[in-house]
């Protein structure tokens, strides 16, 4: 049983959905399937939709057979098309069996937990990250790692972990880290003063990335990131970072526990800005 991802690509060439399995993260594999034989000609090709399982040729026999009768049978050499929209493969992921799902029951606590979903979704919007979904893998959630300390979660972009949050038992507040630009070392924005205790501003291994650590409650933490000075902060180094690991194809040495399905969850809520 080999675990891996189930995928639904749009085309601006073809009305019709690919669905099909990869190894690795999808936006990592996407530029194999643009000059493939079979699939190149309707390159460029975009990721609608994915998720993590854990058979995936198991999965895939299912959601195949599932649309076998609106397969495309006159394009020659193609097995992976079918005739339905892309709201028709997202649904038909939303319906599939949960035991399917790699992680379900960190999906299920995160389901639950609606104020760190919630942070989730906020720090994913004024990052940007909810712009970058096709690069995933370059940077990577985990969603309550099997780390000391009661961790929540970790971002990271590259190598450098650029968020995180740990929830200690017997704390009523969590402790939430936030990596920002060096410049915010200057001067911290009036903001967070009531916020972070004196000491706790420190410089990461990376020598543009200040480490800023903060006890709140998710949702107070939620509307900090609200805050202009706060998010051209965030902004300044991730999506510089972000860019620059694009550039030189330095995909996250935690690409391979990157929980896209965590990700796609959190996306499904509404933004409230």
């Amino acid at each position: 049983m080999t675990k891996g991802y189930i995928y639904a690509l749009t085309s601006p060439k073809t009305p019709h959905i690919k669905i099909g399995m990869s190894e690795r993260l999808p936006p990592l594999r996407l530029s194999e399937i643009n000059k493939s034989i079979a699939y190149g000609q309707f390159a460029p090709w975009h990721i609608h939709d994915f998720i993590h399982v854990n058979d995936i040729r198991t999965s895939e026999t299912y959601f195949h057979r599932s649309l076998r009768e609106f397969l495309v049978r006159d394009i020659p050499n193609t097995k992976e098309l079918f005739r339905i929209t892309a709201s028709q493969a997202t649904q038909l992921f939303e319906d599939s069996p949960s035991e399917f799902f790699v992680g379900a029951a960190k999906l299920q606590r995160l389901s639950l937990d609606l104020g760190l979903k919630a942070y989730l979704r906020r720090l994913f919007h004024v990052s940007g990250l909810d712009l970058m979904l096709d690069l995933q893998g370059y940077w990577t959630l985990s969603l309550y790692p099997s780390t000391a300390g009661g961790r929540l979660f970790t971002l990271n972009i590259g190598k450098h972990e650029v968020a995180y949050a740990v929830d200690p038992r017997g704390e009523e507040k969590t402790t939430f880290v936030l990596g920002v630009d060096k410049l915010i070392g200057l001067r911290l924005p009036r903001h967070w003063a009531d916020l972070i205790p004196s000491g706790l501003l420190y410089t990461s291994a990376s020598e543009r990335l200040k480490m800023i650590s903060f006890r709140s409650s998710t949702e107070r933490a939620a509307n900090y990131l609200a805050q202009e000075d706060v998010r051209r902060a965030i902004v300044a180094y991730w999506m510089d970072h972000l860019i620059r690991s694009r550039e030189n194809g330095a995909v996250s040495l935690h690409a391979r526990h990157h929980n896209s399905n965590a990700v796609r969850e959190i996306m499904k809520s509404p933004f409230t800005a």
